[in-house]
């Protein structure tokens, strides 16, 4: 059992580094305000996380349907795994809220930028000689 389960675990971890530079990527996207590319990276980050997913079940399935096989070893590579896996979301989520703010700091400086520019042609407005009666 051990040497089945043991190459979904690597390309688990694997997948969880590629998600992992994408994620990077993402946010060094973002702050080269290359928004498009950003988009597309993101696109590529879920995929990558759908194949995880379906690992990750393939894995779960796998030690279901062989719960009387369990060895210490196993166990112990199961734990390892388990610690990845959540030190791993934890390093994704804290990249994932760098995005966040970044974005939302984004966001409120496009905001700004768009009520000085409707300001500006309101004030401008008056100054239009071909709207006047």
């Amino acid at each position: 059992m051990k040497e089945q389960f043991i190459p979904l675990i690597a390309r688990h971890l694997t997948y969880m580094k590629a998600v992992e530079k994408c994620s990077l990527d993402i946010f060094k996207f973002a702050m080269q305000e290359q928004f498009s590319q950003m988009v597309e990276e993101s696109k590529n980050r879920a995929r990558l996380i759908n194949i995880l997913q379906d690992l990750q079940n393939s894995i779960e399935e796998m030690l279901e349907d062989s719960e009387s096989h369990k060895s210490a070893e196993i166990l112990d590579i199961l734990l390892k795994w388990n610690n990845d896996v959540s030190l791993w979301v934890e390093k994704i989520n804290k990249i994932d809220q760098q995005i966040i703010d970044f974005l939302q700091g984004q966001k409120e400086k496009t905001i700004q930028e768009i009520a000085h520019i409707f300001k500006n042609r309101q004030a401008l407005k008056g100054y239009n000689l071909g709207t006047t009666k």
